[in-house]
């Protein structure tokens, strides 16, 4: 029996050491836990950061994207009055050269009125004052 109780008392031993090994072993777990769970928080932190970090730039996109289409706006806007006050610019200096060109045109038709007035009455005042003169062959 002698060879029954040393087997015994090593299982024993052997029992007592995987008690202690067990224990540790929950202990480690236990401390892995409460460091996961530690991981798992600052992850969840990491992921409301970096969702409220995207919905500011979301913001940020939206209201520069607006800011855009404001100064596309104006600059429409500035080109269409620019294109306005031009057009204008041509139609006055259109009117004013047809007023001109209307003041030529009746000097014009004055200067050839008194022409052909000048030579009608050069005419008249040539028959009466000029003698006729012979026709030779």
């Amino acid at each position: 029996m002698a060879l029954d109780e040393r087997e015994f008392l090593r299982t024993q031993v052997d029992v007592g050491v995987l008690k202690e090994q067990v224990s540790s072993i929950a202990t480690l777990c236990s401390k892995m836990d409460v460091v996961i769970q530690k991981l798992v928080d600052q992850n969840d932190r990491n992921i409301t950061e970096v969702y409220r970090e995207l919905e500011l730039r979301r913001t940020e996109t939206n209201y520069n994207f607006k800011e855009v289409h404001d100064r596309i706006d104006a600059v429409i806007s500035e080109t269409n009055a620019t294109k306005v006050a031009i057009i204008q610019s041509i139609v006055d200096c259109k009117t004013d050269n047809n007023t001109e060109i209307g003041k030529i045109q009746e000097w014009r038709w004055k200067i050839i009125g008194g022409i052909i007035s000048i030579s009608f009455f050069v005419t008249i005042l040539a028959q009466y004052f000029l003698p006729q003169l012979p026709l030779t062959k």
